[in-house]
Order: C-alpha cells, then sequence, then structure tokens
C-alpha cells in the first residue's frame, strides 16, 4: 500500500512573513516582487496571525489613483496603519503529519485559501495552499 501524501510532503517551507508592528507600506513593499496571497504574521516564530491578498486590496484604497493628492493621503494611511489592525488572529492551522485530504477539508469548511502549518507550541513550519494541493493532485494523476 502507498503512503499517503501528507501536508509536510508539498508544503512551502521557506515562508515569508511580517510582524505585527509592520506597517502596510513595509508589508506592500516585501510583496511586490512575489505573488502570495497569505502571509503569516509571527511573534519570533509563533504564528499570532495571517493577512491574505483580500485584506490588503481592502485597505489598499486609493494607493493607485491618479490624483497625486489622494495617493499621497493613500500612501499616508498605509504608513500608519500596521499589520496588527488587519490581520486575522484567529487562524486555521494545520500539522505537518495531517494528510493532504484533511488539508483540503480543513480549506473547505472554513473557506481559506491557505492554512499555516504548525507544531505543537505554534512555531510556524511552512503554509500550505490551494496551489500546493492542485499541485501535488497533478502529480497524483
Amino acid at each position: 500500500m502507498l503512503n499517503k501524501p501528507r501536508v509536510a510532503d508539498v508544503m512551502t517551507k521557506d515562508v515569508s512573513t511580517v510582524y505585527e508592528e509592520s506597517n502596510l507600506q513595509q508589508v506592500f513593499a516585501l510583496l511586490a516582487p512575489y505573488r502570495f496571497r497569505h502571509v503569516p504574521v509571527v511573534d519570533g516564530r509563533r504564528l499570532v496571525g495571517i493577512i491574505s491578498q483580500r485584506d490588503l486590496l481592502q485597505v489598499q484604497g486609493e494607493r493607485l489613483h491618479k490624483n497625486p493628492a489622494l495617493r499621497a493621503q493613500a500612501e499616508h494611511t498605509l504608513e500608519e496603519t500596521f499589520v496588527r489592525d488587519i490581520m486575522n488572529s484567529n487562524v486555521v492551522t494545520i500539522r505537518a503529519e495531517a494528510s493532504l485530504a484533511e488539508a483540503a477539508r480543513r480549506m473547505l469548511e472554513h473557506r481559506v485559501g491557505a492554512l499555516p502549518v504548525v507544531d505543537e507550541a505554534g512555531q510556524l513550519l511552512g503554509i500550505v495552499s490551494e496551489t500546493d494541493l492542485l499541485r501535488s493532485l497533478t502529480h497524483m494523476l
């Protein structure tokens, strides 16, 4: 019998994270070169929250406006808004030893696109996303 794939087999281990004290201008600068849709918020290595792309888009507002005054006001808002102000602290997580089926079930049940992977102490080990699950499924098929 084949071993069932586990979260540890497909999760992203090298995860970019942010801190509660980071302002949103710093978060946007961090994320600009990447295509992340979820960013874990940590205190040291302990997971304390998560920010989604949707959270950031709601705050971003007028940042891309053509009017320089509105754009400057939006940039100021990003400097004055901190991760702790918009993060979700009720994070749905999963353990590395869980099955991919369990990860998919949790994502569907909680309507989330990614699950931070934590150990028993709440230390961040990685993240598993919808994309990771789909990539794994294509390899299985």
